[in-house]
């Protein structure tokens, strides 16, 4: 073993520096390139650095494994190499062990010492105008891993004899599909396990074509099966892949008639008027028309930006039912290992505008942690009682790790299950707004706002903190000065929405119920005072259902790409999910109509069991035509069945296609690979002597040939 490594390493060092230093120079400009010291005005300079490296790691690393297998194993093919290295006094796992070591090891070396680098400079203080946190470099971890099954799959290429324009580059679409999964799972566990089993089936079948040089026949059963797992995964990437880039192709070049749809929404005017707007959306600009309620047009000045709700109040979600989908939704149950804000959130109001201070909400802190635009280091922190200097470790701390923040313009408002607070980073001040009675009692919290004109050429902006409790809705100012409280109406079993929104000047409020579009329920809007006596009660008419655009049935035949065990699995997850009355499964599951009126999963389950039985009987001709026995053929039908026409493709990559010849006793095309026909059970036909012959079994048994 010794001996295998000091070779490889002595081959391969070259290579091994060449990709540190490409991945370095590679890594240093990316991340000098997004201004880490914040001078470019961005408002999440945590982000801006660390998603710089991330992008360096993924492409970096799955590119020098699969580059460093790939050479560690083409030159030895040539010129009989081969032969000389697999006759060495050394078993061939050894030898393909010390390979492996060597490559897996340089490859490492080549990509974390750079990105250890890269690690410790951010963790110094002084270089980076945001905090670190160790979990930040999880995703350039998570890179690091992909490294296994890159380097297998490039050793897998190098080594299987199959053409270059069919089969034999198929073990990368597989490594790609375990880089791809380093970015869409959500937890960083996931992405481990993920990394583990892809790495043991490209191990598996790079070290079984290292046995055999290639060949598929003489490989121990779990090579096997590593293999036609790989060629599978390549298979249905480079399918998927190539059927996603003609679609788009074609749609671009051709196409098709404008879907377009309607929808209906009300729009409270800074007057106080409510209008229900008609828009029609399509390719080309979308068509709006507003009624009052009595269903006359409205014409309104609509500016350059072609929307009614350019005239419309600051409505913002008071209270909504589950947790809305925001990308700034920073709980520790929605955001994936690869965001930082999950770690670091920033606070860039204030920041933004040219303040001196960039503040960022470190929920392992419980408090928000303040950095110099000049010194770029620690100036503070922000905590229940405001602002507190650097040395002031044991200062207050919020009471949990993540605020509930429902969208970008509640940047400010932090809602913790026990109270409302307002921060403000340019003043370094934070205001409780309200102070929960027991724990749960607060629902929601949400900013209104609104610019009037206070004088001649002044402009004063107005903002109200508005909080739904389990006792009504509390409006306060941004100091925490209440200013009333009014008790929550209509039935909230059925009205689960509510929004609040206020008129520039802060004299009227309005609170809008609604039941989702899903409940077809007239909604209302109730208008408040500033000292909170309740002026007038609207009820609109129930919305038209919001419905998805019916899809062509032709939609549908794109089931016949699916596998059947990938649609059975999730039309039986849909349904089950609708059964048991899970509402974001129903949804879901009835999102998508036919003009037939039938969900369109079904229509895809169908053409893929279609497409599953046509591929069994590809698979069973193919198979037969390979000359597997019986037993083989029908295995063979069962499974590829299930995986559709990619197990098809995959059982043409394994199986090598055998030559055929007559055969002279029966007359049928036999392959060459047998020593008895498998129609008839002939054998072949003695060559007919010509003087070549160096022995022969009849004059041996005869005494001719001493």
């Amino acid at each position: 073993m010794k001996a295998i490594l000091w070779k490889e390493l002595r081959e391969n060092a070259r290579w091994g520096i060449v990709a540190l230093v490409a991945l370095s120079i590679a890594l240093a400009y990316t991340v000098s390139a997004t201004d880490p010291l914040g001078q470019d005005g961005a408002s999440d300079k945590c982000a801006a650095i660390w998603n710089a490296a991330y992008l360096v790691m993924t492409f970096g690393c799955p590119l020098l494994a699969a580059a460093l297998g790939f050479a560690q194993v083409m030159p030895e093919l040539r010129r009989d190499q081969w032969a000389f290295l697999m006759h060495r006094p050394v078993p061939w796992p050894v030898i393909f062990g010390g390979k492996a070591l060597v490559g897996i090891g340089l490859t490492l070396a080549a990509a974390g010492l750079p990105f250890l680098a890269f690690v410790l400079w951010a963790d110094t203080p002084g270089t980076v105008l945001a905090p670190f946190d160790a979990r930040l470099t999880l995703p350039g971890i998570a890179s690091l891993l992909t490294i296994i099954p890159c380097y297998f799959a490039g050793m897998l290429t190098a080594l299987r004899p199959a053409r270059w324009v069919g089969s034999r580059a198929l073990a990368l679409p597989a490594a790609v599909a375990a880089v791809l999964l380093t970015i869409i799972l959500p937890e960083f566990l996931d992405v481990l396990a993920a990394e583990v089993v892809f790495g043991a089936v490209l191990a598996a079948a790079a070290w079984g074509s290292f046995l055999t040089r290639g060949q598929y026949l003489g490989q121990p059963r779990p090579a096997k099966v590593g293999l036609g797992m790989t060629l599978f995964a390549g298979t249905f990437v480079t399918a998927i892949t190539v059927v996603a880039l003609t679609i788009a192709l074609i749609s671009a070049l051709f196409p098709g008639p404008d879907c377009s749809y309607t929808y209906d929404y009300y729009s409270i005017q800074p007057s106080g008027r409510i209008l229900r707007i008609t828009q029609t959306n399509g390719r080309h600009s979308p068509q709006m028309i507003a009624h009052d309620l009595s269903g006359k047009i409205v014409v309104l000045p609509i500016g350059n930006n072609r929307s009614f709700n350019d005239n419309a109040l600051n409505s913002a979600t008071l209270l909504t039912p589950g947790k809305p989908a925001s990308s700034y939704d920073v709980s520790g149950s929605t955001a994936a290992y690869r965001n930082t804000a999950r770690l670091v959130v920033p606070l860039p109001i204030g920041s933004a505008a040219g303040g001196t201070v960039f503040w960022y909400y470190v929920p392992g802190e419980r408090r928000a942690l303040g950095y110099g635009l000049k010194s770029r280091r620690l100036v503070g922190f922000l905590g229940p009682a405001g602002f507190t200097g650097p040395s002031d470790i044991d200062t207050p701390r919020f009471e949990a790790a993540y605020p509930l923040r429902q969208s970008w313009e509640n940047a400010n408002v932090f809602r913790f299950p026990q109270a409302v607070y307002w921060m403000d980073s340019e003043a370094s001040n934070v205001s409780l707004i309200y102070k929960a009675k027991q724990p749960g009692d607060i629902l929601g919290a949400c900013v209104t706002n609104g610019v009037y004109d206070a004088g001649p050429g002044v402009m004063t902006q107005k903002t109200v903190i508005v909080v739904a409790a389990a006792d009504g809705f509390h409006a306060a100012t941004t100091q925490g000065k209440p200013l009333f409280t009014i008790p929550r109406e209509y039935d909230p079993a059925q009205y689960r929405n509510v929004s609040a929104s206020m008129t520039p000047d802060g004299r009227h409020f309005f609170f809008r119920y609604t039941g989702g579009r899903e409940i077809r329920l007239p909604e209302y809007v109730t208008e408040v005072s500033s000292l909170g006596g309740v002026e007038k009660r609207t009820s609109l008419p129930p919305l038209l259902d919001y419905a998805s655009p019916q899809q062509p049935v032709s939609q549908g035949l794109v089931g016949l790409l699916a596998p059947p065990l990938f649609t059975l699995a999730l039309t039986s997850y849909l349904e089950i999910g609708h059964r048991l009355g899970n509402k974001d499964i129903s949804r879901l599951r009835d999102s998508v109509y036919t003009p037939a009126g039938l969900p369109l999963w079904y229509l895809l389950l169908a053409c893929s069991i279609l497409s599953g039985l046509i591929s069994a009987v590809l698979a069973w001709l193919v198979a037969r035509r390979c000359v597997l026995s019986v037993r083989d053929r029908w295995l063979w039908a069962f499974g590829v069945f299930w995986l559709g026409p990619y197990g098809v493709l995959t059982l043409l990559a394994l199986r090598e296609w055998p030559v055929r010849i007559p055969c002279p006793n029966c007359g049928r095309r036999r392959s060459v690979q047998r020593e008895l026909c498998e129609y008839c059970g002939a054998e072949f036909a003695r060559p007919l002597p010509d003087g070549t012959e160096i022995f022969d079994g009849a004059e041996v048994r005869e005494g001719a040939v001493s």
